[in-house]
């Protein structure tokens, strides 16, 4: 008979199947669909245009253009997680979140737990880990930016993190010499050698209670900076924002302008040899009787650049007026200004002030912020093509946009079927805007969270 084939060399055992992905939880939103309408459930499906909400039995699909609002309801870490929890009547607490569900929000306050019911809640958000915290906001302040970095010192020490706080206020010493800087330096030594808080992070949690007392500086016990302290600070001062308003007059629709004696005085001093000028003494003291408006005028023929600041315009020039009430407060800040959008920590290259932006100073920086910023070549405002500016196309849907918003989360279109008087607004303030465009003689940072900045002039373009 046939010999027996020899035995099959046995085959490499099979590779255990790769452990599944960690299956995202699914979606939970709450809509606010009217003033008086609102439901919430599970998100079955979504795209740009509708999304589908199921609860039970109540399945509803709901045009995104048609409702107020949609709010992601968050997934804490089990065990609770740091969050904020925004109600309707406007105040804020800050919490460690158990659920955040259809039915309300459930959370614990050291060891006291709680429930809120949904009608009386905004929106949960879930606060970062505080390393990362940390890291965003470090990376946002410029090395040169000594206040701020003092103010995130003072943050740190705040939240008991105080060998971190240390290693900042040493570096911070070593670069300016600041007072303030060595007097918390001290203290936080102290605080170390006493309180045996010396390892990274404290060994804590940033909400955990603890026997280390934070440092108290002499000057200011206990002091913790506001959040706006750990946010740039680069700010137009009031004489930023009357030169502004000084190259945007138009004297079709003038404002009320005042101009000083000095600045008089000045311009017969430095342009006396001009044939606008008069030339006997009589005729130039009658230039102190003249109006505003028509020194102003003077101003401009002669091109006295040099002297602009001497003229005071009292109140918004008209396309500033367009700006504040049309664009500034009526969307850009209410929609693109949240925290967790344009106006946090993590604004990214394009920041918006909305602590008081309703002020001057800073109505005028966010002003200016639009001016100045480009991506990828493209101007958020485009004077010569205002439809293609990124501030009409990034407003209007992804799906009919030409240069569309990038996908983030949260991201609501503001331009829709049902607001075409913001999207008229804000094309009728571009055009109104001088033409040719002036350079602003006001030398400003952009403000930004990703890299310290250089100085920039504000819009190149052709003087006025």
């Amino acid at each position: 008979p046939p010999a027996d084939p020899p035995a099959a060399k046995p085959a490499d055992a099979p590779a255990a199947p790769a452990a599944p992905a960690a299956k995202a939880p699914p979606r939970r939103v709450w809509v606010f669909i009217d003033r008086w309408k609102e439901f919430g459930g599970t998100v079955e499906s979504e795209d740009e245009l509708e999304i589908t909400v199921v609860n039970g039995n109540d399945r509803r699909t709901l045009r995104k253009t048609q409702v107020l609002e949609i709010i992601d309801l968050v997934d804490p870490r089990e065990g609770g997680q740091l969050a904020m929890i925004e109600l309707r009547d406007g105040s804020r607490r800050k919490v460690n979140v158990l659920k955040d569900t259809v039915e309300g929000v459930e959370f614990q306050v050291d060891v006291a737990k709680a429930k809120l019911a949904r009608k009386q809640v905004y929106r949960v958000t879930l606060l970062p880990e505080f390393r990362e915290q940390y890291e965003q906001i470090r990376a946002g302040i410029a090395k040169d930016d000594y206040d701020r970095r003092l103010a995130l010192a003072r943050w740190l020490v705040n939240e008991k993190q105080f060998e971190l706080a240390r290693t900042e206020l040493k570096a911070l010493v070593q670069d300016s010499n600041m007072d303030a800087a060595q007097t918390l330096l001290d203290a936080v030594e102290v605080a170390l050698r006493t309180s045996g808080a010396g390892k990274p992070d404290g060994g804590k949690k940033p909400d955990d209670d603890s026997d280390a007392e934070a440092p108290a500086e002499p000057s200011n016990p206990g002091a913790a900076p506001r959040p706006e302290e750990l946010l740039p600070r680069n700010v137009l001062s009031s004489d930023d924002v009357n030169i502004i308003r000084v190259y945007e007059i138009n004297f079709n629709d003038p404002p009320k302008l005042n101009v000083s004696n000095e600045g008089i005085r000045q311009l017969i001093l430095r342009y006396g040899s001009s044939s606008l000028i008069p030339a006997t003494t009589q005729e130039r003291n009658q230039l102190y009787q003249r109006s505003g408006l028509e020194l102003a005028r003077l101003f401009f023929d002669l091109r006295a650049r040099d002297l602009y600041r001497y003229i005071e315009v009292e109140g918004d020039p008209p396309s500033l007026a367009k700006f504040r009430t049309r664009v500034h407060n009526s969307w850009l800040i209410p929609n693109c200004g949240t925290s967790q959008c344009h106006g946090g920590v993590k604004a990214g290259r394009f920041f918006l002030y909305t602590k008081h932006a309703k002020e001057d100073r800073l109505r005028y920086t966010n002003l200016l912020e639009l001016l100045a910023f480009k991506v990828d070549g493209r101007p958020m405002v485009n004077f010569e093509d205002p439809e293609s500016s990124l501030l009409i196309q990034y407003a209007t849907a992804r799906n009919q946009a030409r240069f569309p918003h990038p996908d983030v989360k949260g991201y609501r279109p503001v331009f829709t079927q049902y607001t075409p008087q913001l999207h008229q607004d804000t094309i009728e303030w571009i055009r109104s805007m001088y033409q040719p465009r002036p350079t602003y003689p006001v030398d400003w940072t952009p403000p930004k969270l990703d890299a310290p900045d250089k100085p920039v002039r504000t819009v190149d373009g052709p003087d006025r």
